[in-house]
């Protein structure tokens, strides 16, 4: 920690903060909706032959003059798929970029992820989609995965879902909790539903709100973050209701996707706080 300090103060403050919101905070263990031999009571049942006798509550069995056992609800570990997703326009943002806020958010999931004693692992997906921190429940992965997030190169690549949809389907075997990070423009080619067959997905939405509310700021000199070429803009009224109407036209059919496949999202802008809503969405994953 302290040659980070040393060398990247945002990065330290970002890990700091992080982790001191999700130790000091009340996320619960992730409990699965089967009945085992959990921590957990959830109702008497009558005894069935087969059953484990050592769950028979004696009590209630000679109150009634049949046997009945207690059943539980079973705590079960869960694997974490944290994928933050940074192409180039995540490298964008009027006060704090994008992808400033999508490292925070990782640091969050992933700090959440050891203090409920889970697995998690990373990925980093633009143009192509590759291992960022092997499956592990060690702080010094969440820094990792957190860094290199952080000081990630995102200009001029691109968002190729096709192969983030092939690669997290064919190279993660077993069923994980997946979180996808990132601004989602230009999602018509994700195919969601193949990825929400596999994976309980969850997609995290970080944007400007200058992106969906453009201001009228006249003629800009903008570049593009994909391209690199540069150009000067009129961003009259017009410009605007147009960009604003685009965007809410896009978000409209995306989340409809999202939820015909029972995909939840939730979106987080770049003056907020990311740490309640990614606490709250945690909580109600418990």
């Amino acid at each position: 920690m302290q040659s980070l300090l040393s060398s990247n103060k945002p990065l330290t403050k970002i890990l700091i903060r992080t982790q001191q919101e999700i130790f000091s905070s009340k996320t619960g263990e992730n409990t699965t909706k089967s009945q085992g031999s959990g921590y957990d009571f959830v109702h008497l049942k009558e005894y069935e032959s087969g059953e484990n006798v050592k769950y028979i509550d004696w009590m209630i069995s000679s109150k009634y003059n049949k046997p009945y056992v207690k059943v539980f609800q079973e705590q079960k570990e869960i694997h974490m798929l944290i994928v933050p997703l940074l192409c180039a326009s995540v490298h964008f943002g009027v006060k704090i970029l994008k992808q400033d806020i999508i490292a925070e958010i990782c640091a969050l999931l992933s700090f959440a992820c050891i203090k409920q004693n889970d697995s998690f692992s990373s990925y980093i997906s633009n143009d192509e989609t590759f291992l960022c921190t092997q499956k592990s429940k060690s702080i010094f992965d969440v820094k990792e995965l957190v860094q290199k997030t952080f000081e990630y190169k995102t200009l001029h690549k691109g968002m190729n879902y096709q192969t983030l949809s092939r690669v997290l389907y064919m190279h993660e075997r077993e069923k994980s909790l997946l979180f996808l990070v990132g601004d989602f423009f230009h999602t018509d080619s994700f195919d969601v539903h193949a990825l929400a067959s596999k994976h309980e997905l969850i997609c995290i939405i970080v944007r400007d709100k200058f992106e969906e509310e453009p201001d009228s700021l006249g003629k800009l000199h903008l570049t593009d973050p994909y391209s690199g070429n540069s150009s000067f803009v009129e961003l009259n009224t017009k410009a605007s209701a147009k960009i604003k109407q685009e965007v809410l036209r896009a978000d409209t059919i995306f989340f409809e996707k999202l939820r015909r496949v029972g995909v939840r999202f939730i979106k987080i802008y770049t003056d907020e706080n990311p740490a309640s809503k990614i606490m709250t969405l945690m909580s109600h994953l418990s």
